[in-house]
């Protein structure tokens, strides 16, 4: 019961954030979406848990694409309300002696839509989609470095207007396994539409520096992961405006969200 009080409050709490940040998404914000994972929700947009065989840990950090995902495949799939649903797919090989190769696609599916004219007559329905390619790359360096590469073709479709993008996700992870510590920084989403929603409209794609720590316990198996978001934003304040009816008023409401999630 207690265990599921947390899991709740979790999810309540990134239902919250999730709803802040799409209040100013730019497009393709369903690059920010993690992969739910219910039963493992401790591991969600972890991006320094080493040694993981678990091949999604790579969707947040390539650099964690290892050796142990080999011919590993993942299927997450979210089903929402209102025909909303969204998934990912990936499957790894590893590529000569330190090297690693996966490949996947993640996608948003925001279901049908009803087509209609100014003066209220329908005209039919129309589909909305987000789709991402992945292509991962990740190569040991050494004993204790990892690098890691995602290239990331999207594709965007809503009713008649189309965008194409191309964005990579590059990070790098430090694995000391005598101390059992990790550290690892990612950067996310860098790069740009290829192909607007409208001639010569280009508009920035979702960038953002994660970074992430871990220590695991060596006569216990527990390991605490701290990880911090938005490290390119000094400043995560909201500004929302009220207005009454009658007399317009400005009430500046500042709230201050640390995102940092911790988990075991």
């Amino acid at each position: 019961m207690i265990r599921l009080s947390i899991t709740l409050l979790i999810l309540m709490a990134t239902t919250i954030v999730v709803m802040l940040k799409l209040a100013d998404a730019p497009p393709m914000h369903f690059l920010t979406l993690p992969i739910l994972r219910v039963l493992r929700r401790s591991e969600e947009k972890n991006v320094s848990l080493p040694d993981s065989q678990d091949l999604s840990t790579p969707f947040h950090n390539p650099s964690l694409l290892n050796r142990d995902m080999h011919h590993r495949l993942v299927v997450n799939y979210v089903n929402y309300f209102a025909d909303v649903n969204y998934g990912y797919f990936s499957i790894a090989k590893k590529y000569r002696e330190k090297e690693n190769l996966a490949f996947g696609i993640h996608y948003m599916n925001y279901g049908k839509f009803t087509e209609a004219g100014s003066n209220g007559v329908k005209n039919g329905t129309f589909n909305a989609a987000d789709y991402a390619f992945n292509i991962m790359y990740s190569r040991k360096l050494d004993s204790i470095w990892t690098v890691g590469i995602n290239a990331k073709p999207i594709l965007s479709t809503y009713e008649k207007y189309t965008s194409v993008g191309l964005v990579f996700d590059l990070g790098i992870n430090y694995y000391n396994p005598e101390k059992l510590f990790s550290a690892s920084l990612v950067l996310r989403n860098i790069g740009s539409q290829i192909k607007p929603y409208y001639e010569n409209d280009f508009e920035p794609v979702p960038f953002e520096i994660v970074a992430g720590i871990t220590q695991k316990l060596r006569y216990a198996p527990l390991a605490f992961s701290i990880t911090a978001h938005q490290l390119q934003k000094p400043d995560l304040t909201y500004v929302i405006d009220e207005q009454e009816s009658t007399t317009i008023t400005q009430t500046e409401i500042k709230v201050r969200l640390i995102n940092w999630v911790t988990s075991l």
